[in-house]
């Protein structure tokens, strides 16, 4: 039998590990993004998207994404853009915000992104 603690605990486990496997999702996305936004500045004779060979299927992706940030907060919008979807620097958030409210904000942000997504 599972006391209080332990089941405190867990849930604590459980919530935690969602939110790294959440980060990891739109990780993958953002470098999905990334790579296509890419391939179409460069035009169609350049492989840098190993998911697709269509140009169609490229801009659907980006507009898809585009349109799931759109219907985000504005401070949502502009965490994941920064955090995941452009190429910026690795501590970029270190003049806007404390370690701290940058951690809180990314796990709000991933959340509300993912949610914007499934519409």
């Amino acid at each position: 039998m599972m006391t209080k603690i332990t089941e405190s605990k867990k849930a604590n486990q459980d919530r935690r590990t969602k939110e790294i496997l959440d980060e990891l999702y739109v990780n993958y996305l953002g470098n999905i993004y990334r790579n296509t936004k890419k391939k179409m500045e460069q035009g169609s004779g350049h492989e840098v998207n190993r998911h697709s060979n269509d140009p169609d299927y490229d801009e659907l992706t980006v507009r898809f994404l585009d349109e799931a940030l759109a219907l985000c907060s504005e401070e949502t919008r502009e965490f994941i853009r920064k955090e995941f979807l452009e190429e910026s620097p690795c501590n970029w958030y270190e003049q806007e915000y404390s370690k701290w409210r940058y951690n809180r904000l990314k796990v709000k942000a991933v959340r509300q992104f993912l949610d914007c997504l499934a519409g």
